[in-house]
């Protein structure tokens, strides 16, 4: 009735079957979502939903409005979804989130997401730096958006540890005892394993 595309998961183990209303806010009196959600995944155990949406009303404070978010989803829970694509502040990102395009997007369990971005404006963890700064995207070019710097508009691929609340990208180089840099191309199509 919301005149978007949401996401339903039709449980048949249940007498009768159940539908499960997946995207949306499962508290009393919220709304219906105010956009659509799409690129469901459902984990191993049939516990956990992720999906993405471009809704703004899916978790209580939603910084980036309008722009794709992706979220997980404890299907036998009365909670909000968790939102996933964050950094390890919990900040969103002023650009969308995408899942990849193919492949396997939550873990067996559920504990792991992985998605893609292009999200110039968040720390990526001191892992990532080889000065020992907290805030860099791209080290040695100080967080720098611009064309010149190779990160402006370049999807990297990142994982989310639900439970730990932790986000990592996993599209980068090694440099040994200096940390990480950012891949300098696009990055795309992951996959989990387990």
């Amino acid at each position: 009735t919301n005149f978007f595309t949401d996401i339903y998961v039709r449980k048949l183990d249940t007498n009768p079957p159940d539908t499960v209303w997946i995207s949306h806010r499962p508290s009393p009196g919220a709304p219906q979502p105010n956009a659509s959600s799409t690129q469901a995944f459902i984990s191993g155990y049939w516990v956990f939903v992720a999906f993405s949406s471009t809704a703004s009303n899916l978790v209580a404070v939603d910084a980036n409005g309008a722009l794709r978010d992706v979220f997980r989803f404890a299907i036998d829970a009365a909670e909000d979804a968790d939102l996933v694509s964050v950094d390890n502040q919990g900040e969103q990102s002023m650009v969308a989130s995408f899942f990849t395009d193919t492949g396997r997007s939550i873990s067996r369990d559920g504990s792991l997401v992985v998605f893609r971005g292009t999200p110039c404006d968040w720390d990526a963890g001191p892992t990532d730096c080889a000065d020992g700064q907290v805030n860099c995207l791209c080290p040695d070019q100080d967080n720098d958006c611009s064309a010149s710097s190779g990160c402006s508009g370049v999807n990297q691929v990142y994982l989310r540890h639900v439970v730990g609340l932790t986000t990592e990208r996993v599209s980068r180089v090694g440099l040994g005892a200096n940390g990480f840099r950012a891949g300098n191309g696009r990055s795309q199509l992951a996959s989990i394993s387990r």
